[in-house]
């Protein structure tokens, strides 16, 4: 066969999308082009394996009536009409040698199915080794489609193609493409397509043609995307005189736009840059059919030209900015006009501040220049083209700085997040602001923004957990010289406190005898803070939900306190705790202390009451605590008291049934507990019977 265009070696990989594109490994696909009296019907199989047992035993071709006259068929049941009595093959290769003196694509069928070794010739180094690694198999399967698609004699030699000229108006047909046998082990499913006479497509030119010319070449696009499924491939035409063209490539351009991509393109080398080349376009379909030819499109190419560059820019008694520059011997005889141009920062925007030069004009005088400023030069020349110099800086010395901010304030959260804000200041050469901090007036201020502030806020992070109870800020304005101005007055802002004070320490605590009590001693909390301290009387037997307030000093200077609302025989603790201006506290707490003394008090809730018809005396009290036991004392007619009962420390109660009337009786109550210790003697209570 002919030596191919090493270029054919990769377009084989674009040329059938509508394949190789599909998910599916061992399939056919089919495509359908109805025409006025015919419909043709195009395959492929999807995998060089599943073309290989299509060779071998080829494929069938059904059609299926699916609707008729605008009404849908019923499918189940239909038998498919057969449009061929014998499997559809490739043509002998003797038929394609005949049939291949008048189309390349032939040949080229002809070599991928019959041929035992497969060559392509290519002068382009590591092509070789990227043929082997695809394997010969795929290479013949590629180049097959390819041939396929530009050639619809190709396509019937392949046995990939059928024209249905049995077909009526008014049906819309179902085609299905199958392989006549399943080859062992493997499954190849069938191709569908759908579509009837009244179903003709009208291809459209390719859209958005242009071109951009530069130095011996010629961009080319158009827009692609929305002839995807439609067109496979494209032809790219070129022409002197706009009457005679011939294509650019000996192949079809590929479809190339990549998943996120709107326009094919293409580069064409010029000849020269003073002929005017005219430039179309058209679409090739799967069915080998050209499409209209797109708008034309002409032009030259253009000589790259030297940009213009600014020798020197200086201030001239700090109020003007002086600009020299030089054009090449090229770009001056180009040249239309020169504009300078002016933007405050590099990147632009950039406004012209000349009237247009002349193209001899070498230096510029910017009379009321910004402090600073960026310049460029814009060319423009006489064929239509913009250059633009390289920006450069050009400043006057700025000696006067902002003004000093003022309106600082801020708020600190429970956090330590720090929130500032301040007034903005006015300066049209504002740069921005720094931000300084101290925790006292007498130390340094030290900055804490690592670059210039733009905006009149600012955040910062404070330890809270500190002795220091306060953080200073302070702001400063610098301009776009870094000139700095005078230091703000200093905003002072109080620290949350989360610091709870030095603890109050008990140092004494001990039953007193002189003054039934408890007497307690301490040392008060070392903070400054401490607003009050309060002193908790606990009683260790009930637990600390219990807790009753002895006292509260304001002062912090009371340091000891007599406890006499107490009973003899509890079992007591203190809490003392300081409290801050911020609520933090901190506490001492005491060992537990058990009160005595040596007589309990006595009982003094006794009722007694006479009962005259069952002829006794109630007598009962309340005491709360409980004592192992109580005695009680009776005296008759003012006589001696005597014990007269001994009763359980749980029974507070008794019925006295030893009566006689018209006697004075009289009673008295002690309780005594396991340790011996007792109550002192109640006073008499008496009943008269």
């Amino acid at each position: 066969m002919k030596a191919l265009n090493p270029g054919l070696v990769m377009l084989f990989l674009l040329c059938t999308h509508w394949v190789m594109g599909q998910q599916k490994q061992h399939a056919v696909y089919a495509l359908a082009n109805p025409r006025y009296d015919s419909i043709v019907i195009r395959w492929a199989p999807a995998s060089q394996v599943a073309w290989q047992m299509g060779n071998r035993y080829g494929y069938q071709l059904e059609r299926f009536v699916v609707a008729r006259d605008g009404k849908p068929v019923e499918l189940s049941g239909q038998q498919g009409v057969q449009l061929t009595t014998a499997p559809i093959r490739p043509i002998a290769e003797a038929q394609m040698e005949q049939l291949a003196v008048k189309d390349d694509r032939v040949a080229l069928v002809k070599e991928a199915i019959y041929s035992k070794d497969f060559h392509v010739s290519s002068p382009e180094k590591g092509l070789g080794d990227f043929i082997t690694k695809q394997g010969e198999a795929d290479m013949r399967f590629g180049f097959m489609l390819l041939a396929c698609d530009l050639s619809p004699a190709a396509a019937n030699a392949a046995g990939l193609r059928f024209v249905d000229r049995s077909v009526k108006k008014g049906e819309r047909y179902a085609y299905k493409i199958s392989m006549t046998q399943q080859p062992k082990g493997v499954t190849i499913e069938p191709g569908y397509c759908v579509t009837s006479l009244q179903e003709i497509v009208r291809l459209s030119p390719p859209r958005e043609f242009s071109a951009q010319f530069g130095d011996s070449i010629a961009r080319l696009q158009w827009l692609s995307n929305i002839d995807k499924g439609i067109y496979t491939a494209y032809v790219v035409e070129r022409s002197k005189d706009g009457k005679s063209y011939q294509p650019v490539t000996d192949l079809p351009i590929m479809y190339s736009a990549e998943k996120n991509q709107s326009f094919s393109y293409f580069i064409d080398t010029l000849l020269d840059n003073e002929t005017t080349m005219y430039y179309r376009v058209k679409g090739l379909t799967p069915f080998g059919e050209a499409g209209p030819y797109s708008t034309v499109v002409s032009g030259q190419g253009s000589a790259a030209l030297e940009k213009p560059f600014i020798d020197s820019i200086a201030a001239i008694d700090n109020k003007k900015i002086y600009l020299q520059w030089h054009l090449s011997p090229l770009l001056q005889s180009k040249t239309q006009s020169i504009v300078v141009t002016r933007a405050p920062k590099v990147e632009g925007p950039y406004k012209d501040i000349s009237q247009p030069l002349g193209k001899q004009a070498l230096t510029w005088l910017d009379e009321k220049p910004p402090a600073d400023s960026y310049y460029r030069l814009k060319i423009k020349t006489t064929d239509g083209r913009v250059i633009y110099s390289l920006p450069e800086l050009g400043q006057l010395i700025d000696k006067d700085p902002p003004a000093m901010p003022v309106g600082v304030k801020g708020i600190i959260d429970s956090t330590g997040i720090v929130h500032l804000q301040w007034d903005a200041n006015t300066e049209s050469d504002l740069r921005g602001y720094r931000v300084f901090r101290a925790n006292a007036a007498h130390e340094e201020f030290t900055e804490i923004t690592n670059r210039v502030v733009r905006k009149t806020s600012f955040t910062d992070t404070i330890q809270i957990k500190t002795l220091s109870e306060k953080v200073l800020y302070r702001i400063v304005a610098v301009d776009k010289m870094y000139n700095p101005s005078e230091y703000s007055t200093i905003l002072t802002l109080n620290r949350p406190d989360v610091v709870p004070p030095s603890a109050p320490v008990f140092v004494y605590n001990r039953v007193q005898d002189t003054v039934a009590g408890i007497l307690l001693r301490w040392k008060n909390s070392t903070s400054s803070d401490v607003v009050k301290q309060v002193l908790y009387r606990v009683n260790s037997q009930v637990g600390s939900f219990n807790k009753s307030i002895v006292f509260t000093d304001t002062t912090n200077k009371v340091h000891e306190w007599l406890d006499t609302a107490i009973q003899a025989g509890g079992k007591y603790y203190y809490e003392l705790v300081a409290y801050d201006e911020a609520n933090n506290s901190s506490k001492d707490r005491s060992g537990d202390i058990e009160y005595e003394s040596a007589y309990r008090a006595a009982i003094s809730n006794i009722k007694a009451a006479a009962d005259r018809e069952k002829k006794l005396i109630n007598l009962e009290w309340k005491h709360d605590q409980d004592p192992a036991v109580y005695y009680v004392y009776r005296s008759v007619n003012n006589q001696s008291f005597l014990l007269y009962k001994k009763l359980n420390g749980k029974q507070k109660s008794l019925t006295d049934d030893e009566i006689r009337i018209g006697n004075q009786y009289a009673y008295r109550v002690k309780a005594e507990w396991t340790s011996g210790k007792t109550t002192m003697m109640s006073k008499p209570v008496s009943v008269s019977f």
